[in-house]
């Protein structure tokens, strides 16, 4: 799943990440980019402590100095 430059524009980002973790499945990576140039930028340690409390796991991260590509893992349920 890729989500572009939405975190800042949505009004509570823990239901968003919620539902990203709802549709994906278990062990379902997502890729979240977000660029500097837009006023509402979501920072990348924003990014990491919002994602692990939904129980996704940092992957890595990729950018250029105006732009940040993170991708996190949603964990696999216990079995």
């Amino acid at each position: 799943m890729l989500v572009a430059t939405t975190l800042g524009e949505v009004p509570n980002c823990d239901v968003c990440v919620e539902e990203i973790g709802r549709a994906l499945r278990p062990g379902g990576i997502v890729t979240v980019v977000e660029t500097r140039r837009d006023r509402d930028f979501v920072a990348f340690p924003k990014l990491e402590e919002l994602f692990g409390r939904h129980d996704f796991v940092f992957i890595d991260r990729r950018g250029r100095s105006w732009q940040d590509a993170a991708r996190f893992r949603k964990r696999r349920a216990a079995t």
